[in-house]
């Protein structure tokens, strides 16, 4: 795991004024015209917005995971699992 990727996983931002590859798009993007830099800068906020509700739906659902994880398994122990056939599904 990248630095970056231990810091966003404790809830740290990443220290960086963004990558190579980001500053290049930016750079881009920023000589179209003000209607396209608009849609990108929102198509980038929405999706910057989407992940933050995803990572806390996440954190707050981690006790129903575990739940629900231990129940499967103890089915599984006890023999009422079958194996998954994508075929069949």
């Amino acid at each position: 795991m990248r630095a970056d990727d231990n810091r966003r996983v404790q809830g740290k931002k990443p220290k960086t004024n963004g990558t190579k590859k980001l500053k290049r798009a930016f750079d881009k993007a920023s000589q179209g015209p003000e209607a396209l830099q608009d849609a990108i800068a929102a198509l980038i906020l929405a999706e910057l917005e989407s992940e933050q509700r995803w990572d806390e739906s996440f954190a707050r659902s981690q006790k129903a995971l575990a739940t629900l994880a231990e129940e499967a398994l103890a089915e599984h122990r006890a023999g009422r699992s079958r194996p998954l056939d994508p075929d069949t599904l």
